[in-house]
């Protein structure tokens, strides 16, 4: 088998671990964007899928004509865009198209630092889904044409007009619900839950009294009561069984 199959065979074993990851990642509450969210949102990813998961590339990277950060100096970028980040106020309070224009730029850079082996693309798109929450956006990049995503992505190197371009084609502001809503909501939720769970449940009982105490007829209920008659007579000789056998008798 080689390299590049091996390498598609682990990606195509991995993509439901990956998907099922994704949504509890989402679910985070991130309160700052930080160096180490990055880290983390890598471990979470590919945690025993890459040995490296979490770790920054010790290997210098190229593709087609781009020379990724040397891997010597990825720490050292890491740590200026993060400070650059935290001074730009991680893009909080923007209009749309001015959040998506520093977004875009911040991407292209984080793309070129490259910081690790593997899984670069989904870490930073999943980074950037966090970024946009946190500034009142839903920036869903899994959500793109992906050629157009792809092509984006390398001109960004350069420019970031055609991935700001691409940011503002699907950004969102996220709808805030106040708390009478959210408590509506949840009423409702819990109302719409109960009554389910209650014609589960009576469905069970019936079911269950149906299977245990069926509907009979007179004939039926005759031969019920003539078998439990059997048994009663029965029941009476068994202690004289039982004693002839104790004897040694039978």
């Amino acid at each position: 088998m080689g390299k590049d199959s091996y390498i598609d065979l682990i990606d195509n074993e991995s993509k439901i671990i990956i998907s099922s990851r994704l949504h509890k990642i989402r679910n985070i509450k991130f309160n700052r964007i930080t160096y180490d969210v990055l880290l983390k949102i890598h471990k979470e990813l590919f945690d025993g899928i890459f040995p490296f998961a979490g770790k920054l590339r010790d290997v210098n990277m190229s593709k087609g004509d781009t020379i990724f950060c040397l891997y010597k100096y990825i720490d050292e970028e890491l740590k200026k865009y993060f400070i650059d980040f935290s001074k730009d106020n991680e893009l909080k309070g923007l209009s749309k198209e001015r959040f998506c224009r520093r977004a875009a730029c911040y991407y292209g850079d984080l793309n070129f630092i490259h910081p690790f082996r593997e899984g670069n693309g989904r870490t930073l798109r999943e980074l950037f889904y966090h970024i946009g929450k946190n500034s009142g956006y839903e920036l869903d990049l899994t959500k793109c044409n992906k050629e157009e995503y792809l092509k984006a992505v390398i001109e960004s190197e350069y420019k970031a007009d055609s991935l700001n371009e691409l940011m503002l084609s699907i950004v969102k502001p996220i709808v805030q619900q106040t708390k009478e809503n959210n408590d509506l909501l949840l009423k409702q939720n819990c109302e719409e839950t109960q009554e389910s769970e209650i014609a589960e449940m009576e469905e069970s009982v019936k079911s269950y009294v149906d299977r245990i105490f069926p509907v009979k007829n007179e004939k039926e209920l005759e031969e019920e009561f003539q078998r439990e008659r059997d048994m009663q007579q029965k029941s009476e000789e068994l202690p004289q069984i039982r004693k002839c056998h104790k004897n040694g008798r039978c």
